[in-house]
């Protein structure tokens, strides 16, 4: 069930890249292409990272560590779709541009409600049980002393 709340907030995403697309298309002024065309691309990398953290932490998403990094996760793509729009009303002041990419970042919003939602829903806090307890920890620590260490990568 996760994954799949993944991917719909990488379908929603995509979505707003299209319509982000558009509107670059019909920009004139090249400084505001470039702005959209990065607020876009930074939306579709934060929802790749999104996506690929999902990946790794649903076996073990009733850590709480597991949890905070796809919260955490959820924050950038939310980041991006906000500077996607913002990117995109600075563009342009075609009214019916602005409805598609305003469509489809609530889109987005609402696919990543959901997925946040039910980490909420479904999160015990409770450590993970069995024989590999300790292992399992150990490998979290690591990835989140990996992820400090890096710093914000979604940050520019």
């Amino acid at each position: 069930m996760l994954m799949q709340l993944a991917k719909a907030v990488a379908s929603a995403a995509a979505a707003l890249v299209l319509k982000a697309k558009n509107v670059a298309e019909r920009t004139e002024e090249p400084v505001q292409q470039a702005q959209v065309i990065a607020a876009a691309t930074q939306c579709a990398l934060s929802t790749s990272q999104l996506v690929a953290c999902t990946k790794v932490v649903a076996p073990t998403i009733s850590s709480p560590v597991c949890q905070q990094q796809l919260l955490e996760a959820g924050k950038q793509v939310a980041k991006s779709v906000e500077g996607c729009v913002e990117s995109s009303k600075d563009s342009t002041s075609d009214p019916e541009l602005l409805k598609a990419v305003g469509v489809a970042a609530a889109a987005v919003t609402q696919a990543l409600n959901d997925l946040l939602q039910h980490i909420k829903n479904n999160a015990s806090g409770a450590p993970p049980t069995g024989r590999y307890d300790q292992a399992t920890d150990t490998i979290l620590n690591v990835t989140e002393n990996i992820f400090s260490s890096m710093g914000d990568a979604g940050e520019s």
